[in-house]
This record gives structure tokens, C-alpha cells and sequence, in this order.
């Protein structure tokens, strides 16, 4: 086209079946400095809130999962014996199942929200309606007296930076679930000083 050997631009016909890129800013969510977390959780446990509130968001904060596949945790999906929470994907962002593994405290934490539960439940955290599901305005409002400028959805962050490339290589093979119960295990013990 240059030289003028050509009128049309070929790569026209590319570019209209290509999906077109929307460039613009990413909005990234305030995460806490993983030095901080134990601090955070000491605060969190010390709030005279509606006691669920609390072990949800630390449960929230040990497995680094998302509000909405945390606040709809169901008793079926937990394995007490074995220690593992089965999260199907019909629950999950990215549409595949995903098995996590429950240390010591993350077990304490659904043995208290068991005193908590409805009776006949299926819920694992529930209002103080009953057997429905949190508002995910309950971190939000958490979060809002708290002495740390984050978001709830930050922490996914701040465990990532922590883990970095241990997560990454956990996620990717399913055959690392033994490796990944020891990370879980580590992460625990550094959140809980």
C-alpha cells in the first residue's frame, strides 16, 4: 500500500472478524499488607458484630476464596473426616470444580457456625433471619470501622502476593492436593501469628 502496489488492506478482513479490545483501566481492589493480616484477624475477632460475621470473613481470609462461593457454602459440600470442602462448579467463577483443603482452624471455625446454623439447614453461614444466605454488604460494612483502608475481595490478593508462584503451580495440577493442604496449613499458621 506504501509502494502503492495495493488499494486495499488486507488485514482489514482480519481485523473486522478479530474481537475488538476495550483498553482501560484495570480496577484493582484494596488489599491488606500480608504483614498485616494476623493484626487484621485479632481486630476482626474482637468486633461486636453478629458472631457468623466474623468466622465467615476469617474463613474468607484462610482459604482465599470469593464472597459469594464462601457465603453460599453448603454442609453437603463439606467433608468433616476427610477435612475437605468440595465446591462444585456451578458455584464457581471459573466453572470448575474445586476441592480445598481444612486445617485445624478453618474446622473450628464451621464447628462454631454448626451453634449458628438453622437446624436442618443447608447453609454453612447463615443470617440472623435464619437459613438465609449473608449479604455480601456484610464485609463491605465490616470493613467500614475497621483501622485498615481495604476490601474484602483485596485479601484474594494479599494471599497471592504471600504464595505467589506455590499457588500458581498448586491450582495447575490436581495432583498436588497434598502439597496444597501444606501451603493451607502454612498460610493458617502465619495468619494466626
Amino acid at each position: 500500500m506504501a509502494e502503492d502496489w495495493r488499494h486495499d488492506n488486507p488485514a482489514e478482513a482480519v481485523r473486522a472478524t478479530l474481537p475488538r479490545i476495550v483498553r482501560g483501566r484495570v480496577k484493582h481492589y484494596k488489599a491488606l499488607d500480608y504483614n498485616l493480616v494476623g493484626q487484621f484477624i485479632t481486630e476482626l475477632r474482637l468486633r461486636q458484630v453478629w458472631p457468623v460475621t466474623k468466622l465467615v470473613y476469617e474463613l474468607l481470609i484462610l482459604t482465599a476464596l470469593r464472597t459469594g462461593e464462601i457465603r453460599g457454602a453448603l454442609w453437603s459440600e463439606i467433608d468433616l473426616e476427610k477435612a475437605e470442602w468440595f465446591i462444585p462448579r456451578e458455584r464457581m467463577k471459573a466453572k470448575a470444580d474445586h476441592r480445598l483443603p481444612l486445617t485445624t482452624r478453618m474446622l473450628e471455625i464451621l464447628a462454631k457456625a454448626n451453634d449458628y446454623a438453622t437446624q436442618g439447614g443447608t447453609l454453612v453461614f447463615t443470617s440472623q433471619r435464619g437459613d438465609q444466605m449473608l449479604s455480601d454488604n456484610t464485609f463491605r460494612k465490616l470493613n467500614q470501622n475497621m483501622p485498615h483502608d481495604i476490601d474484602v475481595h483485596g485479601f484474594r490478593s494479599t494471599f497471592r502476593t504471600w504464595a505467589q508462584d506455590a499457588v500458581v503451580a498448586a491450582k495447575a495440577r490436581s495432583d498436588l492436593f497434598a502439597k496444597r493442604r501444606k501451603l493451607v496449613e502454612q498460610s493458617e499458621a502465619w495468619c494466626l501469628g
